[in-house]
């Protein structure tokens, strides 16, 4: 009879334990939860952003970053930083922008369940004056001479006059004497007239866009 009760308290154990045992969740993994920190020190061409990474239920960070497009939504396909791995709060310098374009960024994440991205935050980069050459001169009949300009940037703002402008002393700005000869980037020419016999002047081409006005030399 003690043989048959030790049966009897041991099955009687098993069945109390057993809802205890059916009751344990295993644990889902899950990709992580990330967040883009604040957009900062945006210049014409770099800027600071970063994230946080969190969650991820007994995953592992591989790696984690920002990613960044003038499309919407970025991906890590996209150009991109990497900023080490683990969870917690990072930095990602931005370089490589152009100058006065909108672009989009995302931070993000990856753990073995796959890449996880934050919500998209949108910045622009400062826009600068002009980049340009000056034309070689070409004298032509007496007081005249033709002359021009190649821009080659402009500087992230359309480019809302341009031409060539001449004085007698060094460095001459659109304050002197000044053609004026259309508009937006690529080549143009200029035709220079009512200069004097005998002297000396100095020609640079220019263009002018909402941010200011740049040279060539």
């Amino acid at each position: 009879m003690k043989t048959k009760s030790a049966i009897y308290s041991i099955l009687l154990a098993g069945l109390l334990l057993s809802p205890m045992i059916s009751c344990k969740k295993e644990v889902i993994k899950t990709l992580p939860t990330v967040t883009i920190a604040e957009i900062k020190n945006i210049t014409d061409a770099t800027a600071s952003s970063g994230g946080s990474v969190s969650n991820g239920n007994g995953t592992t960070i591989t790696e984690r970053g920002v990613c960044w497009s003038i499309a919407e939504n970025p991906t890590t396909k996209d150009p991109k930083t990497t900023n080490g791995t683990g969870f917690g709060a990072f930095v990602s310098p931005v370089t490589g922008l152009v100058s006065g374009t909108i672009y989009n960024i995302r931070a993000y994440a990856v753990n073995e369940m796959g890449t996880a991205y934050s919500a998209q935050a949108t910045f622009t980069t400062l826009a600068l004056a002009p980049v340009l050459t000056t034309t070689e001169l070409v004298v032509g009949e007496t007081g005249t001479m033709t002359s021009g300009g190649t821009i080659t940037q402009d500087g992230g703002s359309p480019v809302t006059a341009r031409g060539v402008c001449w004085s007698t002393t060094a460095n001459p700005t659109i304050t002197n004497t000044k053609t004026t000869d259309g508009d937006g980037v690529g080549v143009f020419t200029s035709t220079v007239t009512g200069l004097l016999p005998g002297a000396v002047y100095y020609i640079r081409a220019y263009a002018t866009n909402s941010i200011g006005t740049g040279y060539g030399a």
